[in-house]
């Protein structure tokens, strides 16, 4: 039961974050920006890793100007400080903003989180059943 229940878990934040993914590619707005700096966070594991989240500066399409850190953060840089980028914000809150990139993005991520919850999900109710596993 607790495999199924961390499954559902994994089903419906994967689920949001696909839809969040689908969201800002279909309305969110692009233009140009520039990296101005990275925010490094440690967090706890076996290896103590550190994620990299690039700050940025663009100019919404009504004129303003915003300097934001981004959402989705890697083990790598992506873009160096001075580096400009390809942005998209959302247009209802310009703070949510991405790199618009491949790396800067990771739309693969929530789909990954999604098959793995399907997966565990499927091996419980195998289990369950009586199959032998």
């Amino acid at each position: 039961m607790l495999l199924f229940v961390v499954g559902l878990i994994f089903v419906v934040g994967g689920g949001c974050g696909i839809r969040q993914y689908r969201r800002l590619n279909r309305t969110g707005e692009r233009v140009p920006g520039t990296v101005v700096g990275l925010r490094w966070t440690s967090f706890s594991g076996p290896d103590g890793g550190r994620v990299c989240h690039p700050v940025l500066v663009f100019r919404t399409l009504d004129g303003r100007d915003i300097q934001t850190e981004t959402g989705v953060g890697n083990s790598w840089v992506i873009a160096q400080p001075g580096e400009q980028v390809p942005v998209i914000y959302d247009p209802r809150n310009p703070a949510k903003a991405e790199i618009n990139t491949t790396a800067g993005r990771a739309g693969w991520l929530p789909i990954i989180v999604t098959m793995a919850g399907v997966a565990l999900i499927c091996y419980d109710l195998f289990r369950t059943m009586g199959g032998k596993a």
